[in-house]
């Protein structure tokens, strides 16, 4: 198995690189913040694919590294899933409003008013969740539990990681 995990092991630090680098460069609720998210959020679903296939080996660690990556990815998916809501409600509003329909666009607009102030309390947890994970020591657990799984040139990866 340590073979497997090896041969794993590159790709899990390219794809933890992608989840804990995320640069925070707009402000919330900006396009760029959602779209920096959603490019994050398929980083998390690489890494917890390829972390699913080693976590076993990985000790007691590899569990609780994949419960806490679940836990950030689900948060990721909510924001993501708000987002695109979003956008179809600022659509729909315009097409009413081109369409001569005010009453449905000031009814859409509503909503959206609504459901944005949602879409920014999920971004404000999604950004939380993903500066603790880099916070907690989450790459350097994962570097550690590589290396005790028989890849060594994990803990050099470690210092990668938030370049």
């Amino acid at each position: 198995m340590s073979e497997v995990i090896r041969a794993v092991a590159p790709r899990l630090v390219e794809a933890l690189r992608g989840v804990v680098s995320v640069a925070f460069e707009h402000e919330p609720g900006e396009a760029g913040s959602a779209e920096a998210l959603h490019a994050t959020r398929i980083a998390a679903k690489r890494l917890r694919y390829e972390l699913e296939i080693v976590a076993p080996y990985l000790e007691n660690e590899g569990t609780d590294l994949l419960r806490t990556l679940k836990k950030v990815q689900d948060a990721l998916g909510r924001f993501h899933d708000d987002a695109v809501l979003d956008e179809t409600l600022h659509q729909a509003a315009e097409r009413a409003s081109a369409r001569e329909r005010p009453e449905l666009a000031k009814e859409l607009a509503r909503i959206r008013g609504v459901r944005r102030h949602v879409l920014g309390r999920e971004e404000h947890t999604v950004t939380r969740q993903l500066r603790e994970l880099a916070e907690q020591e989450f790459p350097a657990t994962l570097a550690r539990s590589l290396e005790e799984a028989g890849v060594p040139e994990a803990a050099d990866e470690k210092q990668n990681v938030s370049a």
